[in-house]
């Protein structure tokens, strides 16, 4: 069988990629969200489209007090990310529950 069917590059580059998410850093992740965030808004501009982002409650586990310090790092940068452009709308529902 050739690997699902779709030939032996498409499925090792999928599994080398999946190898490469083992290493994700968790005090990385405000950083790449906001990146994210900045890359959909530039293009959303060129079509006049508004970004309206709305922050998801997470739930902070007493173990895992890192996420918790992370997440609190990716809202004040959303919210300054907010304040800098015209076109993106930053709403945080973190504290809903």
């Amino acid at each position: 069988m050739k690997k699902f069917n779709r030939g032996i590059d498409l499925v090792d580059s999928i599994l080398s990629y999946r190898k490469e998410m083992k290493n994700f850093y968790i005090n990385d992740f405000p950083r790449k969200t906001v990146k994210n965030i900045q890359i959909i808004n530039a293009y959303l501009k060129t079509i006049n489209c508004s970004y309206y982002y709305v922050l998801q409650p997470v739930r902070k586990r007493k173990n895992r007090t890192n996420i918790a310090e992370e997440y609190d790092k990716l809202k004040m940068k959303l919210a300054k990310y907010g304040n800098e452009d015209q076109n993106f709308s930053f709403y945080d529902q973190s504290g809903f529950f």
